[in-house]
């Protein structure tokens, strides 16, 4: 059996990042040990009411939530997104109420970090404003995780933000240029891979009888499906973008990837770009792309996972 591996998260659930809390917690090899909030698919409040109230359907709400950052560093304010996630984040689902989840602040990622050190990896699933915060302030207890899984970017394929630029890396590019600068043993999953983590109808039919989450993963997915119909009349499910880097974890032979330096440009038409340099004469980097996804084996690990008793 696999090590068990200690995994910080921060995100903006967000349906796809409110699926990725719902597999962390559910993977037996996966301990969930804080969940930081920020904006990006909702408000920061939403982002963190969310992560409260699938806790708290978990019967995990001891775990600590950590409210961060309100908006970007060098973007403008943009309305979140609604006609992807829903007006609350949940697609069609309207949350009842709930605990309001166990709060903390800001300095329990440094807490966090100097407990686990090595053995602790961080998963960026939103805009990277919060992440470059903790390493700017905690820049020696940052260098003790053990590795940095992001989703995020694009490499030589179109955006979803721009023509060129992911959403991710768009909305606060001086803060994800900052995370690549300043970070070591970093795994980047961007649309290259992601686009490809689609769920079919016949696994979202089986995971609507989940017997913790099954009523929200249908509402969530049947509206999230709707949109990504609308804009990709052939598509043939959902694509789970932020549960791809929490599954290399423990599998990264799921893709193919390549070690390069990442450098993001900050403004100008091309705001947000990912640019690495895959000449086969260029230079091994530090940061691990991944380019590719074995979609089949995507599908089984998400369903061995989220439906162990099948």
């Amino acid at each position: 059996m696999a090590h068990k591996k200690y995994v910080l998260l921060f995100c903006d659930p967000g349906i796809d990042d409110v699926i990725a809390i719902m597999y962390t917690l559910m993977h037996p090899q996966l301990e969930l040990v804080g969940i930081v909030t920020s904006y990006g698919n909702v408000t920061k409040t939403q982002a963190t009411e969310n992560a409260a109230y699938v806790l708290h359907l978990s019967k995990m709400a001891h775990i600590p939530i950590i409210p961060a950052a309100n908006t970007s560093l060098s973007t403008p304010f943009q309305q979140p997104f609604s006609d992807i996630h829903g007006s609350d984040g949940l697609g069609s689902f309207k949350r009842p109420p709930h605990s309001p989840g166990n709060i903390h602040q800001f300095d329990t990622i440094r807490q966090i970090v100097h407990y686990y050190q090595e053995e602790l990896l961080i998963v960026e699933l939103g805009r990277m404003t919060a992440l470059a915060f903790a390493l700017n302030l905690y820049r020696e207890e940052m260098a003790q995780v053990g590795g940095y899984y992001i989703m995020g970017g694009a490499f030589m394929v179109p955006g979803n933000r721009t023509t060129v630029a992911e959403a991710n890396i768009y909305e606060d590019p001086v803060a994800a240029d900052f995370v690549f600068t300043h970070s070591n043993h970093v795994c980047i999953t961007p649309l290259n891979t992601t686009n490809q983590a689609i769920l079919p109808i016949s696994l979202i039919n089986k995971l609507a009888k989940h017997r913790q989450f099954g009523f929200l993963i249908k509402e969530m997915l049947d509206f999230y499906g709707d949109y990504y119909k609308k804009i990709n009349p052939g598509i043939l499910g959902a694509p789970i973008h932020d549960v791809v880097p929490l599954m290399l974890i423990h599998q990264p032979q799921l893709v193919q990837s390549v070690e390069r330096d990442i450098t993001v440009v900050t403004d100008g038409v091309a705001k947000g770009l990912t640019i690495a340099d895959f000449r086969p004469s260029s230079k091994k980097g530090k940061h691990k792309i991944a380019i590719g996804l074995d979609e089949q084996a995507f599908i089984a690990n998400f369903e061995r996972v989220m439906l162990p008793s099948n």
